[in-house]
């Protein structure tokens, strides 16, 4: 499923993803609302992937890479939503993407942006892109 413009909130019951979520974040909302990079890990204890993820959690520039839970990253299935849309500068309030789907394939494929200036390749999986 593609998108020529796409903005609001997806929810899920997520347990495991595999594929590439691109420019994903996190936001700190019990604390300061702080936004961090964020990456999707194996398991707790484990390595950053992008197949059959699990946990979810900060990345954090020249800090382990490793999923620290509860400290770092959290299971998917506390994720019950995913923000979509670009940074529009006003806290709280995201504006349109133009490059926004969605895809749930068995063979890996290549996907052509709308201009058609470029190309996605994206493995077998689920995409949110």
């Amino acid at each position: 499923m593609g998108f020529a413009e796409a903005r609001g909130s997806v929810s899920s019951h997520t347990e495991s993803f595999s594929g590439n979520i691109t420019g994903l974040k996190i936001r700190d909302d019990e604390f300061d609302n702080s936004v961090y990079d964020a990456t999707l890990y194996a398991g707790a204890g484990l390595a950053e992937t992008s197949n059959r993820a699990t946990h979810v959690g900060v990345k954090l520039p020249g800090v382990d890479t490793t999923c620290n839970e509860g400290a770092s990253c959290a299971p998917l299935t506390n994720l019950r939503s995913v923000t979509v849309g670009e940074d529009s500068g006003i806290e709280g309030v995201s504006g349109f993407t133009d490059g926004f789907f969605i895809g749930f394939q068995r063979d890996g494929m290549d996907w052509q942006s709308l201009d058609g200036a470029n190309t996605i390749n994206a493995g077998k999986g689920v995409f949110i892109a």
